[in-house]
C-alpha cells in the first residue's frame, strides 16, 4: 500500500490487544497514518502503543457506555469478531452493542472480521455468530466492509505439530480444500480496508492455493523432511485417532469441523483479492511453513 497523506478520517481498531489487531495498529503506524486510536477491554495491554504515542481508550462490548465513550469522533471502526464462544448468544450481544455504539456516534464505516460463507457453514459453532452479526451491520444502514477471512495458516500450529511428530494425518476432509491464508495477509489486506473501503461489501480472503489435506501434508512432508501417511478414517473415530497421535483433546474439535467445513467445500475459496489489495502476492504454505519451520518441529506456538 501507498503511504498515507494527512487529512484522512479517523479510526478505532477495536479489539487491539490480539494478534490482528496489533498488527493493523502496527501497520497504520508504519505507512504514516497517524489519526488512529487503539482500543480493548484491558488497555494495559496496549502499553507499548502508549509509550509510541498511540492514543489508547477502553472499550468493552459488554459494557455499552464504555463503547460510546471509546467511539467518540471515531469515523471509521474495525471491529474483529470477539473470543466469546462459550457462551451462547453472548457473542452477537457484544457485537451489537459496538453496531449500536457506532450508529449512535455516527460512524461511518465498519470493518468486520466474519469467516467464509458462514450461512452454509453448519459444522462450524459459531458460524451463525457471523450471520447474525452481518445481518445487523446490514439492518444498521451503517457501510461496512465484511471481511471473510478464510482459515489461518496459524491453525496449523495447533496440530500439524503432532501430525508431522507422528508421521500420520487422520482426517475426515475427504477431497475438500481449504485455503489456508497468513495472518499477515489478512492484517495488510484489512488496513487497506480501513483507509479505502467505501459501500457495503463482502470481501473473501483466502490464501494463496485452495488446498486438499493431502496436498497439505505433501508440502509439510518435503520441507520438514518427515514423510505424512494421511488416513482418511471414519466420522465416529475421528476424535480418538486425533487425541491417539497427541493432539489435545479440547483441541481435536477444532480439527474436526475445520475437517468437516472443508469436506463440505465452504473452504474452497481462492481468489487474488490479497494482491489486487496489498500489490503483493499472498503467502503460500510453503513460504509459510519454511518461516516458521521451528515451532512445527518443537510444538511451540506463536
Amino acid at each position: 500500500m501507498e503511504p498515507i497523506q494527512n487529512g484522512q478520517p479517523k479510526i478505532l481498531v477495536a479489539g487491539a490487544s490480539g494478534h490482528l489487531g496489533r498488527r493493523v495498529l502496527e501497520i497504520l503506524s508504519e505507512l504514516g497514518y497517524t489519526n488512529f486510536v487503539g482500543a480493548s477491554r484491558a488497555p494495559s495491554k496496549l502499553q507499548a502503543f502508549t509509550d509510541a504515542g498511540i492514543e489508547i481508550r477502553r472499550a468493552d462490548f459488554d459494557e455499552p457506555e464504555s463503547l460510546r465513550s471509546a467511539f467518540e469522533g471515531i469515523e471509521r471502526l474495525l471491529l474483529i469478531s470477539t473470543d466469546e464462544l462459550h457462551t451462547p448468544g453472548a457473542r452477537v450481544r457484544q457485537h451489537i452493542n459496538a453496531i449500536n455504539a457506532a450508529k449512535a456516534a455516527g460512524i461511518k464505516h465498519i470493518v468486520y472480521t466474519s469467516m467464509p460463507k458462514p450461512e452454509h457453514a453448519t459444522a462450524i459453532p459459531f458460524a451463525p455468530d457471523h450471520v447474525a452479526t452481518e445481518e445487523a451491520l446490514k439492518a444498521s444502514h451503517i457501510e461496512f466492509t465484511s471481511l471473510r477471512v478464510s482459515w489461518y495458516a496459524e491453525n496449523l500450529l495447533g496440530f500439524l505439530p503432532q501430525i508431522i511428530a507422528a508421521g500420520k494425518w487422520p482426517t475426515i476432509a475427504g477431497n475438500g480444500r481449504i485455503a489456508y491464508v497468513a495472518r499477515e495477509d489478512v492484517a495488510q489486506v484489512t488496513a487497506s480496508a480501513l483507509l479505502k473501503a467505501h459501500g457495503k461489501a463482502y470481501w473473501d480472503i483466502t490464501g494463496a492455493e485452495s488446498l486438499t489435506i493431502q496436498e497439505v501434508a505433501a508440502i509439510a512432508s518435503k520441507l520438514f523432511e518427515k514423510h505424512i501417511d494421511v488416513v482418511q478414517v471414519d466420522d465416529s473415530e475421528i476424535a480418538e485417532e486425533l487425541v491417539s497421535i497427541g493432539i489435545q483433546p479440547n483441541f481435536a474439535p477444532t480439527v474436526i469441523m475445520t475437517d468437516l467445513n472443508t469436506r463440505a467445500g465452504n473452504f474452497d475459496m481462492h481468489n487474488d483479492l490479497v494482491r489486487q489489495v496489498t500489490g503483493r502476492d499472498p503467502v503460500t504454505l510453503k513460504i509459510f511453513f519454511t518461516k516458521h519451520r521451528n515451532l512445527f518441529l518443537t510444538d511451540q506456538k506463536i
